[in-house]
């Protein structure tokens, strides 16, 4: 079959049961792996079967963009002027980063973990996450935002390491126990 999920969509090559067994077919409800989709859907997007691959990739594109419009119109690009103006407002240091993690539960649980943590001298700002490798947009984002990178069970693409000395953007990795 023909799958769409989100901005992804692909044949589906395998599906595996909780139990890390290959099954023919899932019913509704079922928990299950989906192998073939070109890319990791959001948790709760609309999985979908197509009847034409053309279809769904032309929809798998479509909301491809709106994500991107979505995700540019929230993006604050800041200068390094209005960082400082607004850490002599507040009198109170802040530390943007950018959180990358290997899947998406690990994810919202390390930044709800860190939206957690309090500190009298330091607020922390979580400008942008997501899952995969470390890569260019990342650390063109972490430029812009004067932040960090932390990527938990990830590593990065090639190149990225020497764009992020150039640029100055320090990226820390660690691994989940």
């Amino acid at each position: 079959d023909i799958v769409l999920c989100g901005q992804y969509f692909g044949k589906v090559k395998a599906l595996i049961d909780d139990c890390g067994r290959r099954i023919k077919e899932a019913g509704p409800s079922a928990a299950i792996k989906c192998m073939g989709l070109s890319g990791v859907p959001e948790a709760g997007a609309e999985f979908r079967v197509m009847l034409d691959e053309k279809r769904a990739r032309a929809l798998a594109k479509q909301a491809a963009e709106e994500h991107k419009i979505q995700q540019l119109t929230n993006a604050k690009a800041t200068s390094l002027d209005d960082l400082m103006n607004r850490i002599k407002e507040a009198d109170k240091r802040e530390l943007p980063i950018i959180v990358k993690a290997d899947t998406q539960g690990s994810e919202e649980a390390i930044c709800e973990s860190l939206r957690e943590i309090e500190s009298k001298k330091v607020s922390l700002n979580i400008i942008g996450t997501g899952i995969g490798n470390i890569c260019e947009t990342d650390i063109n984002n972490a430029c812009a935002g004067h932040a960090i990178v932390v990527g938990f069970n990830v590593g990065c693409e090639s190149g990225v390491q020497q764009q992020a000395r150039h640029d100055g953007v320090r990226i820390s990795t660690y691994r989940i126990i």
